[in-house]
């Protein structure tokens, strides 16, 4: 008897929500994995065998052996599973050139990070409106929402950047225009290398409209801790001056001197003489796009300048908050079917048919040809195999078994917990694509996430 699943690609009910949008804890606190929301991102912009592609080139092993593609996506998306910092590295370090390779455009995906899942957010909106809660009185009552954004932007973001420090340093009325300077200071301690100006300043910008307002009006990063001579390969330094394909592109200057000329107060990490690049306000064609003019290269830390217009409350919304009720009454739930069915596509495209025989004569199981158990725990697997490709039911009770005289064998001491376990931990070991997990005391779930094709012989 052959018996082959129609439902080919099975998630685990509860791995769903933990990485389509569950980032809200049991006790109301927000969450977030970041490297799990690129994934998400990746879904959404690039086809299934461009993922596929990415994937190959972010080596990765557990416990010595090397994963291939579906146990890679496997670690991205269970929410028991905190994905390793030296994954994420590899993850963020290849992006941008595996963009360039496969002609995407990065700002485009960087942009689908923020707003293809939530509209420019990447938290659901039951976690915005967790984060928010604290401030929503003050917020309420701001003369201007878009600056009070500002204002509480340190205390906003510990939450998605914990381990960086985002410090407002001052804020520059005008009647037509104001200026917010921040101060970023990364923690390298992650290893992360979490571009500033590529992933963090476009969302930063953009805040606003989580809220139903416009995005403030300029964005500038004036000082980037990054050297000139890696944003402009082939750079060259002579006495003061900075050259590059033969073109001067800016000078050597003291960091302090140049946050000086800012306008910015002199205090530490400030008011350091370390030597900087400060790049000229207009440079020659056939920079790379994330070369500002005027910035400040190989600086101690990030400065930010955004350029706002004033915003009266009055202009704004009624309701600040009628995007993230929106967005929690329906469209989050939309758009993470849509995920889902892009991640299970996925799955399907790169998973290979697992071909799974019961050996009668020996009461044995072998998996892709190979041995895998025998004896009660073969037998379990087979009932629960069959159970499964018949009927595609996925939750099984231990009494279903222990009452089974061909399992047990001794129906008043069947010992099956045991003998579950050893086939649980066989699995988990060597085919974790056909895990079994317990659910509850008695009952345990069959989780397959591939194709499967099981016959006796």
């Amino acid at each position: 008897m052959k018996l082959q699943a129609n439902n080919t690609i099975l998630l685990p009910p509860a791995s769903v929500p933990g990485f389509l949008g569950n980032d809200v804890s049991a006790d109301g606190t927000p969450e977030i994995s970041v490297v799990r929301h690129v994934y998400k991102a990746m879904l959404l912009s690039f086809s299934a065998p461009q993922i596929g592609r990415f994937l190959d080139r972010i080596p990765v092993e557990r416990n010595g052996v090397v994963l291939d593609a579906f146990r890679k996506i496997q670690l991205l998306c269970d929410p028991e599973m905190p994905v390793p910092v030296e994954v994420a590295r590899r993850i963020f370090g290849a992006l941008e050139e595996f963009c360039a390779d496969e002609r995407i455009d990065f700002d485009e995906f960087v942009k689908t990070f923020y707003s293809g899942v939530h509209p420019w957010r990447f938290f659901s909106a039951e976690a915005w409106l967790a984060l928010v809660n604290p401030h929503l009185g003050d917020m309420l009552a701001a003369p201007d929402r878009r600056e009070f954004l500002l204002e509480r932007f340190e205390r906003l973001s510990r939450t998605f950047f914990p381990h960086s420090t985002n410090e407002l340093i001052e804020i520059r009325p005008g009647k037509t225009s104001s200026e917010a300077w921040f101060l970023f200071d990364a923690d390298e301690s992650t290893g992360i290398p979490f571009d500033v100006s590529r992933w963090f300043c476009p969302w930063l910008r953009h805040l606003p409209e989580v809220f139903g307002m416009p995005p403030y009006e300029e964005l500038d990063l004036m000082a980037d801790v990054l050297p000139a001579e890696t944003l402009l390969p082939g750079l060259e330094i002579r006495g003061k001056k900075a050259f590059w394909k033969g073109s001067e592109v800016g000078a050597v200057k003291a960091f302090s001197a140049a946050a000086k000329s800012f306008g910015l107060p002199m205090r530490d990490p400030l008011d350091v003489d370390s030597p900087v690049v400060v790049l000229a306000e207009k440079l020659p064609k056939g920079v790379p796009p994330r070369v500002r003019p005027g910035c400040c290269c190989g600086a101690p830390v990030y400065l930010a300048r955004i350029r706002y217009a004033p915003f009266p409350a009055k202009k704004g919304p009624a309701n600040p908050l009628k995007l993230l009720v929106e967005g929690l009454l329906s469209e989050d739930k939309k758009t993470a079917r849509r995920i889902d069915a892009l991640h299970s596509a996925l799955l399907q495209s790169i998973s290979a048919k697992t071909e799974v025989v019961y050996h009668s004569v020996d009461d044995s199981v072998t998996i892709n040809g190979e041995h895998f158990i025998r004896n009660v725990p073969a037998k379990i697997f087979r009932r629960v195999l069959k159970t499964y490709l018949l009927t595609g039911r996925t939750t099984f009770e231990n009494r279903e078994f222990k009452r089974d005289a061909e399992i047990t064998l001794d129906v008043s001491n069947p010992n099956f917990e045991g003998r579950l376990n050893r086939l649980m931990a066989r699995l988990e070991e060597s085919h974790p694509e056909l895990i079994i997990v317990r659910r509850r005391r008695g009952e345990f779930v069959f989780a397959p996430k591939c194709a499967i094709s099981f016959h006796e012989e």
